[in-house]
């Protein structure tokens, strides 16, 4: 970045960092879901938001009570209660990436606002967040403070900084530093030898060797100390036989420069002669290089170590070009990054290794700021994939999704725009060998619209969905695991969260929510996964009925989705996808809501019922019968008045089982059933009230009901039944009533 955009950029940290202090405090004394913090929270979460729209990801900590701002530290004293509160959850620094959606972040500020006694209970800020994974954050451990005063640039990643800082003294100085404390541990002191010594700073050089969290050059200035408080033959006895007089004429600080060097070597040796014939042999080439490279940075002194190690392979019988590979890629790292730049620039085509060499540079390069650096070698990358021969076309596209995942940033996207349209176009190649290199180019297609929509580029998105639908719908079959597959995925699960809240935020932006509405239904079933998820954990009212209108709006993308849902055993859920799949309505909507009209709560009853008779969909009736025995309150006089609308024989059976099995526990609604029963037209329904007329099982209301229903039917059959039954048992009153309708008494 520009020293502007730099300044710039530490005024709205600063910023961000006074928010995240009051929050904290907010947070602490409410929570993260008080309307207390409501207000704070989207104003910080506004505020990172902005800064992540110019960088990649943002930094906010504290190394050495200093405030970390991404790479810069800078002494703040306005923010000390921060820095008080990260320390006792004994969190260093928190980096927040582009794309974070509201919900991790309030996830992260939950986190962060942990008492530290749960998080020592844990096991620390990071196991806690192992547990408890927020995507879009990462939080580093507190290393132990110092006072520093200037601001300072860091010229190397954050992690490693705060992780480097953090180790103490080597511990085998605890025990003392002097010949005569070597006697003393002889005697049960408690010190370490002076050859012990040496032995475990050899072991503590081997180990930041291969764990970035360890010092070599801590290590290395703690043992000169110590070496320059030994007599000239305590220190010859400590040393290595064949090097005693060459060791002993230099400096402390030089003799353990010469010490970790050998080691190094040594240890480089050993690893390369493990690994020779086994499949890991390239990862184990790659350990050693970086611990070579570890070593260098401490050291200073490349070719010194290359020149060990090249005497101790030959010693070892190894061969020769395992130690020319290994130089190669030293001298490699040790270029500075603008003869890096030209050496790449000069490459007409990449081998694999010139590939990493090239990723490894634009990570670098966009990492520190060198954004044009990056574009003309990246520029220079797809220029040379465009016109390979098409024998290799395939396996350069192949290498792009990685290439532009590396260069993405807020100040590459046209770069990445113009990648897109040249990989868009080979998915309209239709010669039978292009094939491969349309799914290539779909699956690179795919890692682009999720890049970029970190960065809320949503119109190249929506440009690249609408490529890959068309190119789906040429051949669906087929198609389906490539731009089919690419299409479901056209951004990740964070950045739909992102997009849903921006809707929620933004009602009032029509032209927003076309934009939200169009790219969920290019994405499908998971964008409407997303809004589900978020209708779940949603506590306003007001922005639960926008989500539930959003789904409506998604149409077929949202109805497999919501189905699911029917089976959940959160009553509100259920009652949610009832109000979407009766908005979008279809033949089987009677079919799919028979459950949840049974369900134990009557707002699902309720929720079930209103989508059902709204949708005037065929079949209702009889799944509205069936029902009837399990709807309570308004619920049930709202079935069977529509079931006496409809007058569906298909009801019969339904209408019947509540009738005989309900008894006298709702006495209007059995005898309202009766009455529905009798007025489908319908042979079966009047055999149906003659059963009940004829049991005498069944309460005296209910059989009169029956009675008076039957004696308005204008079947003969029926005539003639009531007939035969007023010549009964006259002790059976509903005899007596019958006879009196017949007019047979006198």
């Amino acid at each position: 970045m520009a020293m502007m955009e730099k300044a710039a950029l530490k005024r709205e940290g600063l910023s961000l960092a006074t928010s995240f202090q009051s929050l904290l405090r907010t947070v602490g004394m409410y929570s993260v879901d008080h309307p207390a913090a409501e207000r704070i929270l989207q104003q910080a979460f506004n505020q990172l938001n902005s800064l992540l729209k110019q960088t990649r990801e943002f930094t906010l900590g504290f190394v050495n009570q200093r405030l970390l701002l991404n790479q810069t530290l800078t002494a703040d004293g306005s923010t000390g209660p921060l820095a008080s509160e990260f320390s006792r959850r004994g969190v260093g620094a928190a980096t927040f990436a582009a794309g974070i959606s509201f919900r991790e972040f309030k996830r992260a500020v939950a986190l962060l606002s942990t008492r530290p006694k749960v998080i020592e209970e844990s096991g620390g800020v990071r196991r806690l967040l192992e547990h408890n994974p927020i995507e879009g954050v990462r939080i580093l451990p507190a290393r132990n403070p110092s006072e520093e005063a200037e601001d300072t640039e860091l010229q190397i990643d954050v992690q490693s900084y705060i992780t480097a800082q953090a180790i103490l003294d080597s511990p085998f100085l605890a025990g003392g530093s002097s010949p005569e404390s070597a006697t003393r541990h002889e005697n049960g002191g408690g010190s370490a030898s002076p050859s012990e010594v040496m032995h475990l700073s050899r072991q503590a050089m081997r180990a930041a060797l291969t764990d970035p969290a360890k010092d070599m050059r801590q290590t290395m200035d703690t043992l000169a100390r110590w070496i320059s408080t030994l007599t000239p033959e305590a220190l010859l006895a400590t040393l290595p036989v064949g090097k005693q007089g060459e060791l002993s004429r230099l400096p402390p600080g030089d003799m353990a420069k010469e010490l970790a060097e050998d080691e190094t070597a040594g240890w480089a040796s050993d690893k390369l002669a493990q690994t020779a014939n086994s499949p890991g042999g390239k990862a184990g080439e790659t350990e050693v290089l970086q611990g070579l490279l570890r070593c260098i940075q401490a050291t200073q002194a490349a070719e010194r170590l290359l020149q060990k190690l090249e005497r101790v392979i030959r010693d070892a019988g190894l061969p020769a070009e395992v130690f020319e590979r290994i130089r190669r890629e030293v001298m490699w790292h040790l270029l500075t990054r603008k003869e890096k730049l030209m050496e790449l620039m000069h490459l007409g085509y990449f081998t694999e290794l010139d590939f990493r060499r090239l990723i490894g540079y634009l990570n670098e390069a966009v990492n520190a700021g060198a954004v044009q650096d990056a574009l003309q070698l990246a520029t220079h990358f797809l220029t040379r994939v465009s016109s390979a021969p098409p024998e290799n076309l395939a396996g350069e596209i192949a290498r792009l999704p990685e290439l532009l995942a590396a260069i993405a940033a807020p100040q590459t996207l046209g770069f990445v725009r113009e990648a897109a349209a040249w990989v868009s176009h080979q998915l309209t190649r239709q010669e039978p060998e292009a094939w491969t290199c349309h799914q290539l180019a779909a699956a690179c297609l795919n890692s682009i619209s999720q890049s970029v929509a970190r960065y809320e580029d949503f119109d190249l998105v929506q440009t690249i969905g609408q490529g890959l639908k068309r190119s789906r719908a040429s051949d669906e079959n087929r198609q389906r695991g490539c731009c089919g597959k690419a299409l479901s995925n056209l951004i990740s699960p964070a950045t739909t969260q992102r997009l849903v809240e921006r809707y929620l935020e933004e009602r009032d932006n029509a032209g927003w929510a076309r934009t939200v509405v169009s790219l969920l239904k290019l994405v499908g079933a998971n964008g409407a996964e997303v809004v589900f998820q978020l209708l779940e954990e949603e506590t306003a009212a007001a922005n639960r009925m926008r989500l539930v209108r959003l789904l409506v709006q998604l149409g077929a993308a949202a109805r497999e989705p919501t189905k699911k849902r029917l089976a959940s055993d959160k009553w509100f859920v259920v009652r949610n996808a009832c109000f979407v799949l009766g908005a979008l309505g279809g033949a089987n909507l009677p079919k799919l809501l028979s459950a949840p009209l049974r369900h134990a709560d009557h707002r699902v009853q309720q929720s079930a019922l209103t989508a059902i008779l709204k949708s005037q969909a065929p079949g209702c009736a009889p799944v509205l019968a069936e029902a009837l025995c399990d709807l309570k309150g308004s619920g049930l006089d709202m079935a069977l008045d529509e079931l006496m609308f409809l007058k569906d024989s298909s009801a019969i059976d339904g209408l019947a089982r509540f009738i005989f099995h309900s008894g006298n526990a709702n006495q209007a609604a059995v005898e309202k059933a009766i009455r529905v029963l009798a007025s489908i037209p319908s042979e079966r329904s009047a055999q149906m009230l003659e059963q009940m007329l004829r049991d005498a099982s069944q309460p005296v209301c209910v059989r009169r009901v029956a009675l008076h229903c039957l004696s308005s039917n204008p079947f003969a059959q029926v005539q003639r039944m009531l007939t035969e039954f007023a010549y009964q048992a006259e002790d059976d009153p509903c005899v007596k009533e019958c006879r009196q309708i017949l007019g047979l008494t006198a």
